[in-house]
């Protein structure tokens, strides 16, 4: 297995993350996996590594390419010196024609997607999107692909189908601040001053490595005798004993989801502005919109609100629970599998 993800100070964490996830499942089940990621600032080269797996680095974009977003092949087909059986490819600037010339070297392709905004070379597309739709992917893949929609296949690893929440309390007082690897609006900063001399809450912070506020962040939790990490290993039995989240509507919405967190969230990338207001509509997270409109005084406003709301929080329990069980990995292997067995199949578009 070929895994092409990467991580950055502006990317976040969250396509490496939850390719990790899915690796170390296929290294459960005998896969070899080996990685792919780009030298950017703020990758997470050396945490893959020390996970125990072999990545090849490369540079980055071609120079002058940088529109189309296409890969040139000699970065990285012409450096392997073993062909793979799959390509594994989470990445929003990787579309045809990358797969396409990476089939020289893997027998399958499988891509991990949220935007169906390009065409792909695919025997497989995972999206696990509140509002991914079959009909929209069908213009962009062959009839032979497999459409692995919505938050069944959220790439969760094992744990978060094992730890829950206890029933919502009546006042919502331990609150899990998270935004992801990155956080480049300083989000958690921000939620943190708001909630700067509010003894009625404790935050519980968790911080990525690339988040450039760690030292404000780590000076504000010893004054007000908070904790916070920089990075943790055990995120699902940290959420299991939280009351309420705040975070962005990244990989860990469908963390939140599975172990039963209600979360108040809040939009760091535009990408996930989509996904966060139909995560809203089905009354799943309450959204506080983009991160450059949120102000601190509407974050203290929702906490306040929804903090002693113990029926809409155990509405928001069911309906996070009722999109994600934790399984996702499970079926995404089943299906590449299936492939497996039943042989190639022509993933040409036209």
């Amino acid at each position: 297995m070929l895994i092409r993800a990467d991580a950055s100070a502006e990317i976040g964490s969250g396509h490496v993350m939850r390719c990790l996830t899915l690796a170390d499942a296929l290294r459960s089940n005998h896969y070899d996996v080996h990685f792919y990621c780009s030298k950017l600032p703020g990758n997470l080269i050396e945490s893959i590594e020390a996970q125990g797996y072999k990545v090849f680095k490369g540079g980055g974009l071609v120079a002058g390419d940088q529109t189309s977003g296409f890969w040139d092949d000699e970065c990285i087909v012409n450096p392997l010196m073993v062909d793979y059986e799959w390509l594994i490819a989470d990445h929003y600037q990787l579309d045809v024609r990358f797969e396409s010339k990476m089939r020289k070297k893997c027998r399958f392709v499988a891509v991990i997607d949220d935007l169906c905004n390009r065409v792909h070379a695919a025997d497989i597309v995972v999206d696990q999107g509140i509002d991914a739709d079959l009909s929209s992917y069908r213009a962009l893949v062959s009839p032979a692909c497999r459409l692995l929609l919505g938050p069944k296949f959220a790439l969760l690893r094992r744990e978060f189908s094992e730890f829950a929440c206890q029933a919502p309390k009546h006042l919502a007082k331990k609150i899990l601040v998270n935004f992801g690897g990155a956080d480049p609006h300083g989000s958690t900063l921000q939620v943190l001053q708001a909630l700067s001399g509010r003894a009625q809450f404790e935050p519980v912070v968790v911080a990525g490595w690339a988040n450039p506020d760690w030292d404000k962040i780590h000076q504000i939790c010893i004054a007000e005798n908070w904790r916070a990490y920089r990075s943790v290993s055990n995120m699902a039995e940290l959420m299991s004993g939280m009351d309420l989240a705040i975070g962005a509507v990244g990989g860990s919405t469908w963390e939140r989801c599975a172990v039963g967190l209600p979360a108040i969230c809040i939009a760091v990338a535009e990408n996930q502005l989509g996904l966060a207001r139909s995560l809203e509509s089905h009354g799943v997270i309450e959204l506080l919109g983009e991160a450059a409109q949120v102000t601190e005084r509407k974050i203290l406003d929702a906490l306040e609100g929804l903090a002693p709301d113990l029926l809409r929080r155990e509405k928001m329990v069911q309906r996070g629970r009722a999109l994600v069980d934790g399984q996702g990995v499970r079926r995404v292997l089943d299906e590449m599998r299936r492939i497996e067995i039943n042989g190639a199949t022509d993933a040409r578009m036209g």
